[in-house]
This record gives structure tokens, C-alpha cells and sequence, in this order.
């Protein structure tokens, strides 16, 4: 939603709930670009710009991966500083909070947190069954 304390955040038209406006009607050509706040307070912000367009056909799935990095920062944690804090207490048994973010992170005692994998199947079976 705009907000003049973001005007320089190319934050554009009337503030509206976001189940009122399909995302392809803002984002429709290439070029188009926009970026959005979430979860105000930790502040992941995210800039998504429209590389290409095409007519898929009717029998296509409703949203698709087609590639991506790094997996995604767990819900509530902290923001990209805190979410940064959590990777390296996952990794370092000598920080103060090891057990407490590994415990929070439901990593088992054999298990690391690779926070560069990237499961783009994944993510397209999680698509299928919210879009499917």
C-alpha cells in the first residue's frame, strides 16, 4: 500500500487489500516493476521486475517456478539481520545461542541448515497444491 514515509520505494496506486488486485494486472509488461514490504517491522523487502511475457496455454499451471536462489528465511525470523544471526548460530556450537536457534529452527543434532539450497520442485508441488 503506498505510504509517503516509502515514496521512494516506486510504491504506486491507490491503497487497496491485496485480494482486491491480481497481480498481473500491475505487472503486466516487461519492465513493469514492483516492490513491496513484508512483515513491516522485520522489513523484507522485495523488488520483482516483469523479464518476460507469455501467452501460456490454457492447460498451464497457475504459477510456476522457473528458477530461483537461496531457500527461503523461516516465518518471524527477525528479518534479513535476524535471519542472518540464525545461520550463524545454527553453524557455530560456540555462540551463545546454538541450541536455542537450532531448537527453534527444528534442526536435528546431524542435521546443518544450508541456507543456499534451492528446491525448485519444491516449491512447484507447494504451487500446484495452493493454486492447484
Amino acid at each position: 500500500m503506498p505510504n509517503e514515509d516509502f515514496a521512494h520505494r516506486d510504491l504506486v496506486g491507490p491503497a487497496v487489500a491485496e485480494e482486491e488486485v491480481p497481480v498481473g494486472s500491475l505487472l503486466s509488461s516487461v519492465g513493469d516493476r514492483l516492490t513491496y514490504l513484508y512483515d513491516f517491522g522485520d522489513d523484507w523487502i522485495h523488488h520483482i521486475v516483469v523479464e518476460s511475457v507469455d501467452n501460456p496455454a490454457p492447460e498451464s499451471p497457475v504459477a510456476l517456478c522457473l528458477d530461483g536462489r537461496n531457500m527461503a528465511p523461516y516465518e518471524d525470523s527477525g528479518g534479513p539481520w535476524g535471519w542472518a544471526n540464525m545461520i550463524e548460530a545454527s553453524a557455530d556450537p560456540h555462540h551463545q545461542e546454538h541450541s536455542e536457534i537450532r531448537d527453534w529452527l527444528g534442526l536435528r543434532p546431524d542435521q546443518q541448515l544450508d541456507p543456499t539450497s534451492f528446491d525448485r520442485d519444491g516449491i512447484n508441488e507447494a504451487f500446484a497444491t495452493l493454486f492447484g
